[in-house]
């Protein structure tokens, strides 16, 4: 577990901790929007009507009204494993509609929405455990958590909306299956990176108090575009 102890050595595991994490991060969130771009190019061309939509953005904020709830139930594991976890959930996940793809011949249609359905309650898990995890990196270390923070918020936009969502649509139009490939890969990637980060500085859970949970706010997630 992370401990309070803010040495000069402490301070530098707590930060290499955090760029892994930081890395790891943006990867996942690049490949959820390649993800994602998925549905939009499929109300684009036809195969779904638009209320998938309007229906996918509900679902987001209902996730989000209940992050406090989320928060509570969360803090009981530790923050490091639960991003891994969801990383694992991903790529179980992208492999399966693979799977039902090639070797079932299911629609295509069917498999992303399925997938997008299931997927969605993995950036609220993500939201909470990115916040529990750098409330433990901050015991210690301040300036790894300061810098975590600003390189995250300063990184999604550009990332978001700049590079992953273009890029996503763009693939969208060639292969939808290429999507989940891609969503696969990086998820692994982002996985591998978040693993080292974890064991550079392990986590623990953290027992929270009501208005601990309450205060919470995610940090951003895997970036659900829908949300």
């Amino acid at each position: 577990m992370v401990t309070t102890e803010d040495t000069p050595a402490r301070s530098l595991v707590a930060l290499r901790a955090s760029k892994w994490m930081i890395t790891g991060f943006l990867i996942s969130f690049t490949g959820s929007m390649f993800a994602e771009s998925a549905l939009p190019a499929l109300i684009a061309v036809g195969v779904l009507p638009v209320i998938w939509l309007t229906l996918f953005r509900t679902a987001g904020m209902v996730l989000d009204m209940s992050t406090p709830l989320a928060m509570r139930f969360l803090a009981r594991f530790s923050p490091g494993r639960l991003l891994q976890a969801c990383e694992l959930i991903d790529i179980t996940l992208c492999l399966l509609a693979l799977a039902l793809i090639a070797a079932l011949d299911v629609p295509l249609p069917a498999v992303i929405l399925t997938y997008l359905l299931i997927s969605t309650v993995l950036p609220l898990i993500v939201d909470v455990a990115e916040e529990l995890y750098i409330s433990q990196v901050s015991m210690a270390s301040e300036d790894a958590a300061v810098r975590y923070n600003s390189t995250i918020a300063a990184s999604t936009a550009v990332l978001g909306f700049v590079v992953a969502q273009p890029l996503g649509a763009f693939i969208a139009e060639q292969s939808a299956v290429l999507l989940l490939i891609a969503n696969a890969v990086l998820s692994g990637v982002a996985l591998t990176a978040r693993t080292v980060s974890h064991r550079l500085l392990p986590t623990a859970p953290v027992p929270q108090t009501e208005e601990d949970a309450g205060s919470g706010s995610g940090s951003g997630g895997k970036g659900r575009t829908l949300r």
